[in-house]
């Protein structure tokens, strides 16, 4: 490939990616990042690529690198891979009851909605963050009230743009009707209906964690309780993964896990 100045060739790498339809704008942010910790000029060698993951070998930094390489369509570098086996991180998730003592925890009906949707839709915070009024399927809730609203969920996938629907419960709807009847004149069609920042959301639930239950909470544990729930419940393994919006269904046969750990502790209760 051409060298060019570094500005430009940050831009054609972003291009690159782009091209390349990864699953998420901020996952091409976060190769961004490290493309800025890369020394591009100089640092296209075997012991430069050595020196860099060994600073930042963990998955990101290392996909990042494969892309690199094949960007400057390098084929003598190779990325060793990781030996050993890999520790299984332990999924944290919370019981309906502990959601909802969260949920009573929060200081306003706001911040009580996020937790009550995040719950039943297992949204990704940055897709709970990025709702708009026009998201929601209002007219044929409005024809069928009792039915749950269709809340369209658009995201970037391998086959390009797309888009999922996730459901919220008939009494949830009427609360969230009620909280933009309220706010109607503070944001337009094209607004999120959630107007705070991502690590404000971040801190609120931390907080209300503590309060209620006495230990510390993420947003994303929403959307882990929302699959065990799910699952405990006898949903199939494939519907909880249109749900969740994963590409894969290994991506969702973690809950299973999950559950498999709660009937051997009832089993041993019992023997």
């Amino acid at each position: 490939m051409q060298e060019t100045n570094p500005i430009e060739l940050k831009k054609r790498f972003e291009e690159y990616l782009d091209r390349k339809q990864l699953n998420s704008k901020s996952t091409i942010k976060r190769y961004l990042y490290y493309w800025d910790k890369f020394d591009v000029v100089n640092g296209k060698n075997s012991e430069y690529v050595g020196l860099f993951l060994n600073r930042y070998n963990q998955c990101v930094g290392r996909a990042f690198v494969n892309n690199l390489l094949d960007f400057f369509n390098i084929t003598d570098i190779k990325v060793p891979k990781i030996t050993g086996r890999k520790k299984k991180k332990l999924i944290k998730y919370l019981s309906k009851e502990e959601i909802d003592l969260i949920e009573e925890a929060m200081n306003c009906e706001r911040n009580k909605i996020m937790v009550a949707l995040s719950f039943q839709t297992g949204l990704r915070l940055s897709e709970l963050l990025g709702i708009k009024f026009d998201d929601f399927r209002w007219k044929k809730w409005k024809d069928k009230p009792k039915r749950a609203c269709e809340l369209v969920i658009p995201y970037e996938s391998a086959k390009g743009n797309t888009e999922r629907v996730v459901f919220v419960a008939p009494i949830l709807m009427t609360r969230i009707f009620d909280y933009l009847i309220k706010i109607r004149k503070k944001v337009t069609q094209n607004d999120p209906i959630f107007r705070l920042r991502r690590t404000r959301w971040q801190k609120l639930v931390e907080i209300a964690g503590y309060k209620a239950l006495d230990k510390r909470i993420n947003p994303h544990m929403f959307r882990h309780s929302l699959a065990t729930h799910l699952i405990n419940k006898g949903m199939s393994i494939e519907k909880v993964k249109e749900i969740l919006g994963h590409k894969s269904i290994a991506s969702t046969q973690v809950y299973i896990h999950i559950n498999q750990d709660d009937l051997k502790s009832d089993f041993e209760e019992i023997f």
